[in-house]
Order: structure tokens, then C-alpha cells, then sequence
């Protein structure tokens, strides 16, 4: 698995960088910092083509130094791409990677207008996508997984259970349904996590409220939350499904959309 992080140089951009090259020095995974040249670029001409590739290679070099301060074993390669960004981002990596993209913190009055292009990553990639908030996340604590009827949960329960076993953290599964089919389905998300990793701390939550606000409550001090993809392929490309959509607009931690 390579871990693939978009690079633009702004701050949520370095926030990205940060936590996969941390991520990539934990797991000893290849790290490689991909930055895309808009194409309309070329259009305009030679010069400023030109101009784009070295402002390119100028950000990856400034990319480099931030992933080697938190990776400095870690094998990180620079790449650069042209032509649509959250495109040419999403087909950057292939089924088994992990691409690591970051956003603005935006928040439920703003986050209808901000932050699209994570979306857009998100939901045309084929690998796991995790996006990460311009916040500090170094206090956090805890995996939390989104756990519904209708969703591959079974592919976040044991993404979450590794993730949660792998830095010794309790595991948080919430479901946001009305009548018992909640509970019964938590037992079953709760027994999958626990044969993966016995000895992790399991706790389950049902909620009434809407779940993406469920799940953005759930998740406000956590060091991650996990959903599963709805989609597992690029034939309905821009498709997420309306609970992922509205947490990944509103996020307020680290999200990772898993896939199998």
C-alpha cells in the first residue's frame, strides 16, 4: 500500500501532509506527495507552463521538508499530475492505497459552500480516502465508526478496530435509527470488532438525532472517524451518499472513507 497525500501548499494541505507522513513512519508505508498543475494551464502557453511546473516543484520541495520533520525514515516520493485536481487526485491511486487529502474546517453554517473538492475526491476515488480538518489533532482520542443498515459496515468496523487496536485507543460504534434494529445491529458491529482485536474497548451508541449530527457529535474529540463507502467503483462517480456528504462538509476530526 502506498499512502498518496494531495499537495497545494495551503494549510489544510499541510495539515494532510502531517498526518500521513505520521501515519506512513507508524504503519512503514511508502509515502508519495502528489500536487496536480490545473491543465488550463498549458492553453495559455509555454511560458506560463513553465511557470506552473516550477511553482509545482517549489511546493513539493516545501511538501518534502514537512513529511521528512515527521518521516524521516520513511520512503516519499513527489509527483505531479495535470489537468483537474480532485480528479486527477482520486485516480492517483489505485484500489489498496490510502489518498489523503486535506480541508478547511468549515462547520454547518458555512459547510454547504466550502470544502467541495474533498467531497468530490472522496466520492471518485477507488481506495480509501481520508480527509483531514486545519485543526490541531494531536489530543484527540478514540476511533469512532459509523455503523447503519444499507452501508458496508462490516469494512468500518474492522478499519476502525485496526485503527483503534493499532494506537490503543477505545472503539465508539454509533448508529442513528429509530427502533431496536439499532442495538441489534451494534451487537453484531461490537462482535466483529471484538473476534478481530479481543482485547480492544468496545462501547456502542444509539442515537436519535439526524446521523450525520450523530456522528459529528460522536466524533468531536476523536482521533478519527470511520464510515464505509457506499460505492466500491467510479460507475456512479460523485455519489457518497447524503449522511458521508454532510459529515465530510461539517467534519470536525480526521475522517476516513473506508473501502474494502
Amino acid at each position: 500500500m502506498t499512502i498518496r497525500v494531495g499537495v497545494d501548499g495551503s494549510g489544510p494541505s499541510r495539515a494532510a501532509i502531517t498526518w500521513a507522513a505520521k501515519r506512513s513512519a507508524r504503519d512503514h508505508e511508502a509515502l508519495e506527495l502528489v500536487h496536480v498543475v490545473d491543465g488550463e494551464w498549458g492553453q495559455l502557453g509555454e511560458d506560463y507552463a513553465d511557470d506552473a511546473r516550477r511553482g509545482a516543484n517549489g511546493l513539493l520541495a516545501d511538501a518534502l521538508e514537512v513529511a521528512r520533520r515527521c518521516a524521516p525514515d520513511a520512503p516519499i516520493t513527489t509527483s505531479i499530475r495535470q489537468g483537474s485536481t480532485a480528479w486527477e487526485l482520486a485516480v492517483s491511486a489505485e484500489p489498496g492505497d490510502l489518498l489523503v487529502v486535506g480541508t478547511h474546517k468549515t462547520g454547518y453554517l458555512s459547510g454547504r459552500v466550502l470544502g467541495t473538492r474533498s467531497v468530490v475526491v472522496a466520492s471518485t476515488a477507488t481506495s480509501s480516502v481520508a480527509v483531514i480538518p486545519d485543526t490541531p489533532v494531536t489530543a484527540r482520542r478514540g476511533v469512532v465508526v459509523g455503523v447503519a443498515e444499507g452501508t458496508p459496515w462490516e469494512v468500518a468496523v474492522t478499519r476502525g478496530a485496526q485503527e483503534a487496536a493499532h494506537v490503543g485507543n477505545e472503539l465508539s460504534l454509533v448508529n442513528a435509527a429509530p427502533g431496536d434494529g439499532g442495538q441489534r445491529l451494534l451487537a453484531d458491529a461490537a462482535a466483529l470488532a471484538a473476534d478481530i482485536h479481543p482485547a480492544l474497548v468496545i462501547r456502542r451508541r444509539v442515537s436519535r438525532r439526524r446521523p450525520a449530527e450523530a456522528l459529528l457529535d460522536a466524533s468531536r474529540s476523536a482521533g478519527l472517524l470511520v464510515l464505509g463507502a457506499t460505492r466500491a467503483d467510479t460507475a456512479r462517480a460523485g455519489y457518497l451518499g447524503s449522511t458521508t456528504h454532510e459529515v465530510l462538509l461539517n467534519l470536525n476530526s480526521p475522517v476516513l472513507i473506508a473501502r474494502a
